[in-house]
């Protein structure tokens, strides 16, 4: 759930589809209807998602799930950390899923978000 604070209202977004913490941001150059957020570890299988949220139609667009090997945890953990480029057509994201070693990874948005 995210919820946008303006002044002493605000208003929750997502609450039925971003049910978990995460970090969430909005999408540059989308006008605030696009947020990219992600999740910690989920399962036996230690999967992240990566996720976009479309505010005005409620819709989730998974981006990908990320195995997170054993020894990444406790301080050692490797959140994704999504972030954007300022044109809001790519992410950014860290993660170890490919050979146990933290990287630096990227996805190509633009389709999505110019829905």
């Amino acid at each position: 759930m995210y919820s946008r604070i303006k002044s002493k209202n605000y208003e929750i977004v997502g609450e039925e589809d971003m049910t978990q913490n995460g970090h969430n941001t909005y999408v540059p150059n989308t006008n605030d209807e696009w947020i990219l957020n992600d999740t910690y570890p989920q399962g036996i299988e230690r999967l992240q998602e990566l996720y976009l949220y479309h505010v005005p139609t409620k819709r989730k667009v998974s981006l990908g799930r990320f195995h997170v090997p054993a020894q990444f945890t406790g301080e050692w953990r490797c959140d994704l950390h999504p972030r954007c480029n300022p044109q809001g057509t790519r992410v950014f994201f860290d993660s170890t899923h490919i050979g146990g070693k933290r990287q630096i990874y990227s996805i190509n948005i633009e389709d999505i978000v110019k829905i």
